[in-house]
């Protein structure tokens, strides 16, 4: 009997932390969570520097949301849910706060690079870098 028990016990405790946990959804886009620091904004068309490491932009990821920060200007963050495919990143609508106004895509193409249509293409993805290019830009980041 103490046996049998022991074994419902043992069985309902390993269900409950499996289903407890939230673990898979790290899983599925690991490489991207975490601070990743800007570091170059190129212009593809004419292959000018457009922003460096000193413009203080990150991109940040976790559970399915992207912000968009910019360190030397403190006060509003960007906001947005994302989709990650093999080869591509998809922004939903984005969220300016603290006013909590929805914008386009189109409304930081300026400030942090975001293409128009919402989509980047995943140039290179690893631990430490991550390239990112849309029609008009590439955008090279370091983990931050």
């Amino acid at each position: 009997m103490k046996r049998t028990l022991y074994i419902i016990v043992l069985y309902f405790a390993t269900a409950l932390f499996l289903f407890s946990c939230d673990g898979w959804k790290w899983d599925k886009d690991r490489d991207f969570y975490g601070m990743w620091q800007m570091t170059e904004w190129r212009d593809k068309s004419s292959g000018d520097v457009l922003k460096t490491q000193a413009d203080g932009l990150y991109y940040c990821f976790q559970l399915g949301v992207m912000k968009f920060q910019n360190s030397n200007f403190i006060g509003s963050y960007y906001l947005s849910r994302y989709t990650h495919s093999h080869d591509s990143l998809r922004l939903d609508d984005i969220v300016e706060y603290p006013v909590d106004t929805i914008i386009q895509p189109t409304g930081l193409t300026e400030k942090f690079g975001t293409p128009a249509n919402g989509r980047y293409h995943i140039d290179h993805l690893s631990d430490s870098h991550m390239i990112l290019s849309t029609d008009e830009s590439i955008l090279t980041f370091r983990r931050y």
